[in-house]
């Protein structure tokens, strides 16, 4: 049965007008007073559509049978959808939403990431986790309907382990009445990845509609809610891995010595002075020619930079020096925006004590097809103790947080 969301409206995209879109979703939906879904991604793609002003139907349908009748054109996309190889599969919209994937077992056994690990695996019937380990032809012991028999199965030895996204595995505990306490007590838990769900759509009806991805995924973002801040947890183990590389370079001579020179060189600089540059770095960023704006930077700290992104083996995405009224100094590649200094994250940051990291809420980059996070962290002078600036560097979360697991 199709849920009463049509919008007869015309159609923006450039090309013939669209026919009602067809999707099928397996998000649970609840129901508003006029019976239409509301929440999660659904509203997302609602928001999208309304922006398009592209007449829609959404069907509630499970996950295999959405993606069967998409690739028989019967539909036109579905979603959510999970991919193992999102970047190269040109029918994937950009991220709808973003799932936080932990492994959950009980409280002293051995953790599924550890090698030593032979024991059963539970999965959800048609949950993105059970079509993961499909894709991957890792073996699942014992399948449910929902995530608290998972949990009981766990707690009465049936399963030894389980994969599924942290706010759903509270939102169980809720349900059965357990407190984090007591979560606490009886589940070990560690972080497996981050998993992008998106709008799967039909390879005929892009063909047919060669400009829909692109608008579709414009209003993607538009629509999107703002990031997410990472859980304690999740700090602590990204500041263990780069606190000390931050602390080491906030206090290298020649980074200190840049630092003093552009803070005298951007002193002077009026807020007409700040409109100008920041509209000349706008322009060269988008069309990627710096000749006019490379002398604002110091040339050889920025390559120095480079080096120390290149040196991470893929935690750090980007590394950016910022004076004491937030100009950028230095960095490892251009970045968007060279004055910072009206931005909340560096307003938080140079207010802090050295050595404290300000952590950035985790967002989706289209350019790195990464989800990023930025921490910062205000440098001192070491005699004097005035404040000089900030040292921002972009964190590849997935990368940074990311356990191996042994593949049986």
């Amino acid at each position: 049965m199709w849920l009463g969301l049509l919008f007869a409206v015309t159609v923006a995209v450039s090309g013939p007008a669209l026919a009602d879109v067809r999707l099928a979703t397996n998000v649970s939906p609840s129901q508003s007073s006029s019976g239409a879904p509301v929440g999660g991604s659904i509203a997302h793609v609602e928001c999208i559509f309304q922006r398009l002003d592209i007449p829609y139907q959404i069907q509630s349908m499970p996950w295999r049978r959405a993606r069967q009748e998409v690739y028989a054109g019967e539909l036109e996309g579905f979603f959510t959808a999970m991919m193992l190889e999102r970047a190269t599969d040109s029918r994937l919209s950009a991220p709808l939403v973003l799932e936080n994937w932990y492994w959950f077992w009980r409280a002293g056994d051995v953790s599924p990431d550890d090698r030593q690990f032979s024991g059963r695996i539970g999965a959800i019937l048609g949950s993105h986790q059970a079509d993961w380990f499909e894709q991957t032809g890792y073996p699942v012991s014992q399948m449910t309907n929902t995530l608290e028999q998972l949990l009981k199965l766990v707690l009465s030895g049936r399963i030894d382990a389980f994969l599924a996204d942290q706010s759903q595995f509270e939102a169980a505990l809720e349900t059965l009445g357990a407190t984090n306490a007591e979560a606490e007590a009886r589940f070990d838990r560690a972080f497996f990845r981050y998993v992008p769900l998106s709008v799967f759509f039909g390879h005929k009806f892009l063909r047919n509609n060669p400009s829909f991805m692109s608008e579709f995924n414009r209003h993607v973002y538009r629509c999107a809610p703002e990031g997410f801040l990472l859980s304690d947890e999740e700090q602590d183990v990204i500041a263990e891995r780069i606190a000390p590389s931050l602390q080491r370079w906030s206090q290298l001579p020649h980074v200190l010595d840049t630092l003093v020179e552009h803070n005298e060189l951007n002193r002077s600089l009026t807020k007409g002075d700040i409109a100008r540059r920041e509209q000349v770095w706008e322009e060269a960023f988008g069309q990627r020619s710096y000749d006019n704006v490379e002398a604002w930077l110091d040339e050889t700290l920025s390559e120095e930079l480079a080096g120390w992104v290149a040196a991470s083996d893929g935690i750090l995405l980007q590394v950016i020096l910022l004076d004491a009224r937030g100009f950028t100094v230095a960095a490892s590649a251009m970045p968007a925006d060279f004055w910072v200094g009206n931005t909340s994250v560096y307003q938080q940051a140079i207010e802090q004590q050295p050595g404290q990291l300000v952590f950035d809420p985790v967002r989706f980059y289209r350019a790195t097809e990464r989800f990023n996070a930025h921490v910062s962290v205000v440098i001192e002078h070491p005699d004097t103790g005035e404040t000089l600036g900030v040292l921002s560097v972009g964190v590849n979360v997935e990368e940074a947080l990311f356990t191996e697991w042994p593949r049986r």
